[in-house]
């Protein structure tokens, strides 16, 4: 099983809060910013055992203080998850 850690950028208006993987171009939303992580931790999940099962290059993840600094204004989270894909792949 490997894991996968991937800064997420939290952008919010007055009605939602959103996370972008811009690694990855994942984007998540919610009403509360704990939504919006769970759901990014969903789609995290998915893309990445979709991506081992099917043998896709995961793009390895820009480190945390190059992404903050890029996007000084907003909130950086990092976002991990462990993915081992199918081994019964046939």
């Amino acid at each position: 099983m490997k894991r996968f850690t991937y800064p997420a950028v939290l952008y919010n208006d007055e009605e939602l809060f959103a996370l972008v993987v811009p690694d990855l171009g994942l984007v998540s939303d919610g009403p509360t910013v704990e939504k919006a992580f769970e759901e990014m931790h969903s789609q995290l999940e998915i893309f990445l055992n979709c991506s081992l099962y099917l043998e896709y290059e995961i793009p390895p993840a820009t480190g945390y203080k190059e992404v903050s600094e890029s996007k000084a204004k907003h909130v950086v989270l990092l976002v991990t998850e462990k993915a081992e894909g199918n081994k019964n792949k046939e």
